[in-house]
Parts: C-alpha cells; structure tokens; sequence
C-alpha cells in the first residue's frame, strides 16, 4: 500500500497506521451520485446505461480516491479528527472538483484555497 495520506495530518500519538488499506472518497460518493440523478421510466436503454457509465466514471476517477489506513480513514470520517488544509490535497482533487462543478463541496470541506483567502 502507498502511505496512508491522512497520517501526516493525525494528532500526536495517532500517528501510527492500523488495519488493511482503504480508498477513502474525498469528495463524498453520495454527493457525486447527486449529480446523476435517476432518468424518467421512458428514458431509453441506451441514455440509462451512459449514465450508468459516467456515474461510474465519477466514482472511480482516483483523482477523487485518497489511499489511507482503517485507523485513519475513520479518524477523519467519523470522528473529524484529523482535518485536512486544502492547498495539501492531493493533486488532481481539484480539477476533479472542477471537472464535476463541485468546487463548493471543496471549499465546505476543506476551506477556500490559501491563494484566494489573502
């Protein structure tokens, strides 16, 4: 596994990696579903199975996908403990966001960009 991301941003004395690796979604699954939402019952097979297709596409870009550890992964999920700065996001998150037009979820969760704060 790649170094768990969220590990140099821990606490001290929560630093240490524990359990099998994980992909955590930066941007949340259920709000890229969001943008896909269910097509009308007379929508074609064909326009259901793109956007079965891009949905899919959205959720497995690894721009969005962040490698950590069990331990961390839930620190930062449900226990909020180990926030991240936005400028130290990995690269590609942010055009992910862009690409979707979801830079407001970014800002939410992580806070407006240094450079456009000052």
């Amino acid at each position: 596994m790649s170094r768990c991301f969220f590990a140099q941003f821990a606490p001290r004395g929560l630093r240490e990696c524990q359990g099998p690796p994980q992909k955590h979604h930066a941007i949340k699954q259920q709000t890229i579903r969001r943008l896909f939402p269910r097509l009308p019952m007379f929508a074609s097979d064909e326009e259901i199975r793109e956007n079965k297709r891009r949905l899919n596409q959205a959720l497995n870009d690894s721009r969005n996908l962040i490698v950590c550890c069990k331990r961390h992964h839930d620190l930062h999920e449900q226990a909020k403990a180990i926030p991240v700065p936005r400028e130290e996001l990995p690269e590609g998150l942010e055009l992910f966001a862009s690409d979707y037009g979801l830079e407001y979820e970014l800002e939410r969760q992580f806070g407006v960009p240094v450079k456009e704060a000052t």
